[in-house]
């Protein structure tokens, strides 16, 4: 029975051993989760300036957007998107998560406004799409 004993003991320390690995992992993720928001927040912000791009695209194809219109919002857009480069340098906290989430707003604000503008206009003029 002793060689029983001597046996189960190292066994049963690996086994408490590799019990508390992956609660050791676990907490110490939770430690570094606002680097994973900031990754979540960086994809959204990644994702909101490819959307805002292919809307001005689409609404000047489709002539709901006049060229000028067009081009001054693509200026607007990719002075943000510099804003964006150089905070990134460094990589983006939660306050300049925000700041280019309100300038992004702003361009999106901006492009609903000219296309609210050219449907009343083209509504005015007897014209619809």
């Amino acid at each position: 029975m002793s060689k029983m004993k001597s046996f189960m003991i190292p066994v049963m320390a690996i086994a408490a051993v590799a019990s508390a690995v992956p609660a050791i992992a676990s907490a110490q993720s939770y430690r570094h989760a606002p680097s994973y928001e900031r990754h979540d927040d960086r994809r959204e912000v990644t994702y909101r300036k490819i959307e805002l791009d292919r809307r001005i695209d689409r609404a000047r194809d489709n002539r709901r957007l006049d060229r000028d219109d067009a081009i001054s919002l693509k200026r607007e857009l990719n002075d943000v998107i510099r804003m964006e480069r150089g905070m990134m340098r460094g990589g983006l906290d939660r306050r300049e998560v925000q700041t280019l989430d309100r300038q992004y707003d702003r361009v999106e604000q901006r492009l609903e406004r000219k296309l609210r503008q050219e449907h009343r206009s083209d509504h005015n003029n007897g014209r619809r799409h």
